[in-house]
Parts: structure tokens; C-alpha cells; sequence
């Protein structure tokens, strides 16, 4: 470069070689000329002159200084590295640190020290006064904001990050040289690769590493596998990376960090397409950081929401490696680039929270060759315009399997036996128990749930234990350090937190300002400086708390949650029923998980204060109380029961079992349109909890033999469909037979029954195929907590197996279509009218299957429920399209009715849809028909 810039390197030599050695290397790196005294000092003599000229025409002095004066000209109080600072047009000063390893005898306490002992009385006076001369020195260097290092590895990222910050301010030099993108991924790669574990305790005493791309958890997303049929699939998260621009959401610790990490970490490695399949040059900002960047940047760029605001944040935070502005905006402009920019939702408020979003939107119509990522939680933004949204799933049974698999073997890496005894005992606490197989779904909460495994050898036996757990190795395994209080006085600080956040009067608050929670604890504490200083502290290692951007918040809201409901616990009957009960807290959905944690808070105080609770709520009604009143409360109290009956508890107070079997009455058309669908999901669901009387009934519906016609046109005379697929037609006349028909899909409850009696181990219920395939439905420890559900997350292998066992059959696809259509031969299975909420489960409005006969207004004129919406059906048939039937082909069987998942298209009586009769989904489950020997009409 014939406009190079000329830096002078200035200081003592002996003591300070291999540092100088540093910053030459950096300044050079920084595109730099280097010059210095000991390019032209010959024979040891040092003429000032010459090197002051040289220190005139250099465009910048950086100056080292250690613990070493240096030498001074004749006749003058100053060494030569201050002179040489004196005359200097720009000075960038560097001191090491007063704590940094340092020889003893590379200080000038060491002369000072002969000297005293020599009793040279000329030599202690100069020793002294050069130690006086120092410390000016020193002084005079900080008042020019020095930069301070330990080791020259240190000291080389310093000057490489000043003297290109320096080239920034001065563009008459034109644009620095490339950086060194290889020790940039080199650095990124080290941060991703490991995932940090809080308050794991072992044994031995070694602290484990947990590799991220060993103990990563596979996660998954649902995708469209064919537009026109609506069809939807799992598939592995990576999968969605096709996408140029996506923006992956998920709930509290559902791996969104994690998953950014780990494409980093591949992305930075000797084989970049190893984990999602491609090669891109990485980028991984977090919004939080972002954020605070827009307050801080000492050179922002023109725009207040300029695309330009990625590339100069990214400048800022690799300085030390050489990557300019300029370098990050060729990367983004010419690809292939992947920028990742995590947590969005972590934003301080709406406003700058939006200000990012534009940013984005920005940034990705600039820099077209490069590949946007972004992740938030569910529903706090919007997408940028142009961007995929994938929502990341619940982990299924294989992925948690090969997560304990990984972990066990880091945490035993030795001792392979006693790693596979740990992983066994895991997996059967994770999967046997509803409570604790819900939380394992999520993949901070296994990994806590493995924590807490190792530490206690046991899993306590329902969620308040499991929380209670969780928090005090949390709390107790906080740094010791002096003056820091108890971990159970940390908790119950924590506790008056979670509840004023809880309790805001703004409304719910999961994100606060640190001055706005040390003011509600600031009674606890001698000041509410010393109220501020816990906050900081534990935000930095407690795993409890954590900042965002300046602010507060719980590491998971399930523990701000749970810390709420334990203060209240503390307080007396009274003002805990005045300030839950008789305030209508209790039914407001942001306090729905305080209340059930509450309840289990109180178990542990005795029976009395439980059964105190429930008469509180139970008064509400009053003598004459409506049914939406009674639904609602036999909906909390019944979800409370889901957590206290485990531990044997049953109220005293007859009011509740009456409340909860008056709620059948949201079974009744006309009664059902009073209600919202929530209340009446969660009414149904308390009624499974005490035994749903309509499963003890006869629900076997007959349909009548006769002709009808079956699929669906666009156009005709018949059956005319205006969205019909081809696959639907032709129309066409059926002849049946006379069969009886489920009234309800089969339930949890009937399913248990098939379990209970070895259903899985018997191969004679396996005529169809598939036996020793599968030991259990899908998540099926969480589907026992809900009998009245329809089972899903069954193949087709399984429905043949329960209807072998049943003595019955699965349907056809006539004699489904005919049962869904009723005798009139309709479009829907009510008859007239059009598909709305009030007549199925179907579109993601309630989330998840509900419990059977929920929707009455959507029941067929025979008395047949559910054929349309909550979950898909397996019919008997094989899907016409696959002339070789058989499941060595890979062929498909089909499925009827739609399901809570998908849209209207799908819901109608002749749609078909095709499932691999391997596959299972959480969508899909079955209905059964048996044969009628002798009909009398």
C-alpha cells in the first residue's frame, strides 16, 4: 500500500520484548508501517535525536510501560519513552496490569532493592527517583485512557482493536487490510463449543464439559409436505435452513440458543457442512446485545434504523481480530453469509423491540446474498416481512433417549457401566411419570431434571418437589464469596420479586427494570444500593435470575411462577384467600400456574390447608351458581387434583365431586354455546380426573345397511365440493353392510385398558404386523394424565393391535365416510351449515386434542361424535395411489376426518389423507367398528 500509515512502538526493551514483539505483529496486521528504536539504534547507542525525528513522522506512538522507568537522556529528568510520548502526534498508551505475573527482577524494585542492601547511597537515590518518575509517568499515560494487559496474547487483541478503531477516524489512509477471519471463527467456535451446566456437583470433584455437539439435542419443526393436501410433517430443525430468511420460534428453554450455537459451531469447523448440509461464513449476534449497542456506539451510522447497524455492531465486538465495517459488509453483500440474530423477545420493551424487527428487515432486503436466521418466543413479534416462520416442537421420546445417552457418558466417561446403570434409571423417571415427562419435552428442563438426578440419585415425586429442587441446587450452588447472603435468604428475596412482577400494576410483568426489583426488596437490606448489588451478583451465577439488556428477569417464567406461589404460601388464611380467591385472581389466566403451584405449596403444610383452599373457592359459587361459574371452578380445582391425587389427596368438601359431574352439561348443544371453548376444554378435563361417566355407557351407534354415495366433485350433480382434490373423486354408489361404529374416537382411558392387559407383549393381538415395534403410544406417561382424550401418537400397527384386542376392527373408507355423512349424504357431518369453532377442534385453536364429545354441535344425526376435527382417524385401506400394498413398499394407509391441527381444507367428510402405517404423529389417532350379527329395525 503506497498510503500506509507508520505507527512508532515505544518502550523500555529488555523487560518488554516479547510484548513489543506483539504489537508489532498487530500493527502490521492493522496495515501498518512499524518503526521503533531498535530499527536504527546501532551498537546499543540510542542518539535522541535522530529517534525523535522518526517519532515526529510516525502517525501514532504506542507506548508499552511495565515496571521499568528506562533510561533518561543526560541531563534529564524524563526517560526516553516519555520524550519520545512528548512529541508524539497521536499516543496509544498500554500498562500492564498491577496484578499480572511479573519477574521480580523486570521491576525497578529489584535495583532498589540491591541497592538498600549494597548501601550504594548514589544507586538508592536514582533507584528511588526512577521509582517516582514511574509512577508520574504511569499517571500521565492513564489521563490518555490507557488500555491495561496481562499477557502479550492480550496486549496483540488490544492494539490490533486501537490502531484499527484509529484507521476507522482517519479514511485518508483508505480501507485497512483484510482481517483474520480464521482466529474470528476460531474465537466463535471456542464460545460455542461447550454447553455450560449451573449447579451439576460430581463426585470426583472434576468439573465435566459437556461438548455442544455431543450432548445437542435433535429438534424439530412442522413443515408443509404438500400444499395441496394440507399435509404437515415433523422434520428435523436444520431441515428448515433452506429457508433464506427464517425466523425460528419456541418457548422458554426450548433450544433456540442452543440450536444457533451448534449451526455456529459446525459452521466455524474444518467440515462447515457437517450438521445443516451447507457452508456459510457465520454470524451470531444476540438482540440483547444489539440493543445495547444502540446507546453506546461512539460512531453509529447515519440512519437510526440503517441496515448498516449489523455490520458496524459486528466491527465493534471483533476489532481485536482485524474485521472492519468494510469486511463485514463484503461478507453480507457478496455471501455466502448466515447472520444469526438470537432473542429477539429479549428486547428491554415493544419499541426498540420493533426498531431490531426494521433493522432486520432492512439489513435482509440490503445484503440479498446472505442468509437471515432470527429466533423469539412464540407471539412476541411479528416476522419481518419475507421470513419462514418454524416453530421448534416438544422433544419426542427418541431425542430425549439420545440426550441422557450423551449425557450419562460425559458425566461417567470412565466408567461405561455405571454411565448405562444412570442412563436406565433417567430415562424410566423421565418417561414413567406424566409430570416429569411433560417437563423432559423441553431441553432445559430435562437437562435440569438430569442435574438434579445426579445430585440426589432421585427425582422428587411431583412438579412443586421437582421445582423446590431445582431452585436450592440452584441457590446452593452459587459462588461463595464474602458478605453474599444464605441461599435460602437468597430465595425468599427472589420470592418477594417474583411476586410484585407477578402482581404488577401494569399487569403481569416476565422482564422488569433492576432499580424498579431492588426497590421491592430494598426493605430487606440496609440500603437499596445493597438492594441493586444482590440483584447484580445473582444475575451473574445464580442461574435463577438473569439480565437482559439492563433489566431483570426469572431464568424460566415457571420459576417466577413458583417463587410467587411459595410467598404466598408463607402468609395466613385470610390474606391469602383475600388477595387470590376473593380478588378473582384465581380464574385470571396469568395466575392459572400460581394457583396449581400454590395448592402444591400448601399440601406440604398439611391437609387442612388444602381442604381450607378448595371450601374458599368452592364458596364462590353460592347456592344457585351457573354453569359457566361451576365449569370454571371444577376446572381449576380439577387441574389442582392432576398434582394432589398422586400424593392421595381427596377433598373433604362434597361440593367438589357434585360441582364436577354437573359440569356434563357442556356436553348439551344448547348449553355448550354459554361457554368458551377454554372453559369447557379444561371442565372436561377435570371431569376425566374424577371418572367421566359417558366412557361407562354403551357407546356403540349402529348404522343401518343401505347404499350411499361416496367422494366428492367440484362439479356434477352429486356431491359437489367446490375444494374436492382429485383424489376424491369419482363419485360413486357403495353398498354396506350394517355396522356398529364408536361413539368417540378411542380414548386414553380404553387404550390404558389394552395396555394394562399386556396388549404389547401378546403377538396375538399383532396379526397385521409390527409387534415388538413399539412398547407404548407417544408421550404416553403425559396422555394418562387425561383420560377422556382421545389417544394419539399410535401407528397404524397399534390401532389394528387395540382393535384385535377389542374384539372390533378399524373402519373402511366407505364405512367411515359413510358414518361421518349421516343418512342425509351431507358435506359435514351435522348436516347443514358451515364449519366454524362451535362444531370441531380443528386450525390450532385450542393448541392440542380435547377430550371426546366436546363439540355436540358438530355430532352426526346418529349420535356419533368427533368425525370431523380433533384427531385424525386410521382407516383400513390402503391409499389407492400405491397399485403394490404392503410395508416392505413403503406404501401408505389412509386417514379421515382432519384434526385439531390442521385447516378447513382438510376437515371435510371426503377428504383423504396417507400416513407411512409405521409413523406416528400427535395428531392421529383411531376409531373402531365391530361387525352387527343380527339387526333388528
Amino acid at each position: 500500500m503506497d498510503n500506509k500509515p507508520t505507527v512508532f512502538i515505544s518502550s523500555t526493551r529488555l523487560d518488554l520484548e516479547p510484548y513489543r514483539a506483539a504489537a508489532r505483529d498487530a500493527a502490521e496486521r492493522a496495515g501498518f508501517a512499524v518503526t521503533g528504536m531498535e530499527t536504527f539504534a546501532p551498537s546499543g547507542e540510542y542518539p535522541l535525536e535522530v529517534c525523535l525525528e522518526r517519532v515526529k513522522a510516525a502517525d501514532v506512538l504506542v507506548v508499552l510501560v511495565a515496571h521499568r522507568y528506562g533510561s533518561c537522556p543526560p541531563g534529564n529528568t524524563k526517560s526516553y519513552t516519555w520524550l519520545e510520548c512528548e512529541h508524539a502526534r497521536h499516543v496509544i498508551p498500554f500498562l500492564v496490569k498491577d496484578d499480572a505475573p511479573w519477574d521480580f527482577e523486570l521491576r525497578d524494585a529489584a535495583a532498589l532493592q540491591k541497592a538498600a542492601v549494597s548501601g550504594d547511597t548514589a544507586a538508592l537515590q536514582a533507584a528511588m527517583q526512577a521509582a517516582t518518575q514511574l509512577a508520574s509517568f504511569k499517571a500521565w499515560l492513564l489521563n490518555r485512557h490507557a488500555g491495561q494487559f496481562s499477557t502479550d496474547h492480550e496486549l496483540g487483541k488490544l492494539v490490533l482493536q486501537a490502531l484499527t478503531a484509529w484507521r476507522e477516524k482517519n479514511p485518508q489512509f483508505g480501507p485497512p487490510p483484510p482481517g483474520d477471519p480464521a482466529a474470528y471463527l476460531e474465537a466463535l467456535r471456542n464460545i460455542c463449543h461447550y454447553i455450560d451446566i449451573e449447579g451439576l456437583q460430581v463426585s470426583d470433584g472434576v468439573k465435566r464439559q459437556f461438548e455442544i455437539d455431543r450432548i445437542y439435542i435433535p429438534l424439530t419443526t412442522t413443515a408443509e409436505v404438500s400444499e395441496e393436501r394440507g399435509m404437515r410433517r415433523d422434520m428435523p430443525l436444520q431441515d428448515a435452513l433452506k429457508q433464506p430468511r427464517l425466523m425460528i420460534t419456541g418457548d422458554p428453554g426450548a433450544g433456540k440458543t442452543t440450536f444457533l450455537r451448534r449451526l455456529a459451531f459446525a459452521l466455524c469447523g474444518p467440515d462447515p457442512s457437517a450438521f445443516a448440509g451447507f457452508s456459510a461464513f457465520p454470524i451470531l449476534i444476540r438482540a440483547s446485545d444489539l440493543t445495547t449497542y444502540f446507546t453506546t456506539a461512539q460512531h453509529p451510522p447515519a440512519e437510526a434504523e440503517s441496515a448498516d447497524w449489523i455490520p458496524h455492531f459486528l466491527a465493534s465486538k471483533c476489532a481485536q481480530h482485524g474485521l472492519t465495517i468494510e469486511y463485514f459488509r463484503g461478507k453480507l453483500k457478496t455471501g455466502p453469509c448466515l447472520a444469526m440474530i438470537d432473542g429477539l423477545d429479549e428486547a428491554p420493551d415493544d419499541k426498540i423491540r420493533r426498531r431490531v424487527v426494521r433493522i432486520i428487515t432492512d439489513a435482509a432486503a440490503t445484503y440479498k446474498a446472505a442468509q437471515f436466521v432470527i429466533t423469539a418466543r412464540p407471539k412476541t413479534t411479528d416476522a419481518p416481512g419475507g421470513f419462514h416462520v418454524a416453530q421448534i416442537g416438544a422433544l419426542n421420546r427418541d431425542s430425549v433417549r439420545a440426550f441422557l445417552g450423551e449425557w450419562s457418558k460425559a458425566l461417567y466417561p470412565k466408567e461405561p457401566e455405571r454411565a448405562e446403570a444412570f442412563r436406565a434409571e433417567l430415562l424410566y423417571s423421565v418417561t414413567s411419570r406424566s409430570e416429569i415427562a411433560s417437563m423432559a419435552k423441553n431441553p432445559v428442563m430435562l437437562t435440569a431434571l438430569a442435574v438434579l438426578q445426579a445430585n440426589s440419585r432421585r427425582l422428587p415425586e411431583e412438579r412443586v418437589g421437582l421445582y423446590e429442587s431445582i431452585l436450592t441446587w440452584l441457590a446452593q450452588s452459587r459462588e461463595e464469596r464474602p458478605g453474599r447472603v444464605r441461599w435460602d435468604t437468597c430465595l425468599q428475596h427472589l420470592q418477594k420479586v417474583a411476586l410484585a412482577m407477578q402482581d404488577h400494576t401494569e399487569g403481569l410483568k416476565v422482564q422488569v427494570g433492576r432499580g424498579w426489583a431492588a426497590d421491592q426488596i430494598a426493605a430487606e437490606f440496609p440500603d437499596r444500593a445493597a438492594a441493586l448489588r444482590f440483584l447484580e451478583v445473582e444475575e451473574g451465577d445464580s442461574g435463577i435470575v438473569v439480565s437482559r439488556a439492563g433489566d431483570v428477569r426469572f431464568w424460566h417464567r415457571s420459576f417466577q411462577e413458583y417463587l410467587c406461589a411459595r410467598e404466598i404460601a408463607g402468609w395466613g388464611d385470610a390474606r391469602q384467600y383475600a388477595f387470590l380467591v376473593e380478588s378473582g385472581k384465581l380464574y385470571r389466566a396469568e395466575w392459572r400456574e400460581v394457583m396449581l403451584l400454590f395448592a402444591g405449596v400448601l399440601k406440604n403444610q398439611g391437609k387442612e390447608k388444602l381442604d381450607g383452599l378448595f371450601t374458599a373457592v368452592l364458596n364462590l359459587l353460592g347456592p344457585r351458581p351457573e354453569l359457566r361459574e361451576q365449569a370454571r371452578c371444577a376446572a381449576l380445582l380439577g387441574a389442582m387434583m392432576r398434582d394432589l391425587r398422586q400424593e392421595g389427596f381427596e377433598p373433604k368438601d362434597s361440593r367438589f365431586r357434585e360441582t364436577v359431574l354437573a359440569v356434563n352439561r357442556i356436553f348439551d348443544p344448547a348449553e355448550s354455546r354459554k361457554i368458551e371453548i377454554g372453559v369447557r376444554v379444561e371442565a372436561a378435563e377435570a371431569l376425566g380426573q374424577v371418572g367421566d361417566p359417558r366412557l361407562e355407557e354403551d357407546n356403540w351407534v349402529t348404522i343401518p345397511a343401505g347404499r350411499f354415495w361416496m367422494g366428492a366433485q367440484k362439479k356434477g350433480n352429486r356431491n359437489v365440493d367446490p375444494e374436492a382434490g382429485n383424489e376424491e373423486a369419482p363419485v360413486h354408489e357403495v353398498q354396506l353392510a350394517a355396522f356398529q361404529m364408536s361413539r368417540y374416537p378411542v380414548t386414553v382411558q380404553e387404550y390404558a385398558r389394552f395396555m394394562e392387559e399386556d396388549g404389547y407383549q401378546n403377538e396375538e393381538n399383532w396379526t397385521e404386523g409390527g409387534f415388538g415395534k413399539f412398547d407404548a403410544p407417544e408421550d404416553w406417561a403425559e396422555q394418562r394424565a387425561f383420560p377422556n382424550r382421545p389417544v394419539v401418537g399410535v401407528s397404524w400397527f397399534e390401532a389394528a393391535a387395540y382393535c384385535k384386542w377389542a374384539d372390533c376392527r378399524l373402519p373402511t373408507e366407505a364405512e367411515w365416510e359413510r358414518a361421518a355423512r349421516g343418512p342425509e349424504n351431507s358435506r359435514y357431518p351435522w348436516g347443514k351449515g358451515q364449519l366454524d369453532a362451535t362444531r370441531a377442534n380443528y386450525k390450532r385453536d385450542v393448541g392440542r386434542p380435547t377430550p371426546v364429545g366436546l363439540y355436540p354441535l358438530g355430532r352426526t344425526s346418529e349420535g356419533l361424535y368427533d368425525m370431523l376435527g380433533n384427531v385424525w382417524e386410521w382407516c383400513a385401506d390402503w391409499y389407492g395411489e400405491y397399485p403394490s400394498p404392503g410395508p416392505e413398499t413403503g406404501a401408505y394407509r389412509v386417514l379421515r376426518g382432519g384434526s385439531w391441527y390442521f385447516d378447513s381444507s382438510n376437515v371435510r367428510v371426503s377428504f383423504r389423507n396417507w400416513y407411512l402405517p409405521m409413523d406416528r404423529n400427535i395428531s392421529i389417532g383411531l376409531r373402531s367398528v365391530r361387525e352387527v350379527k343380527s339387526l333388528k329395525i
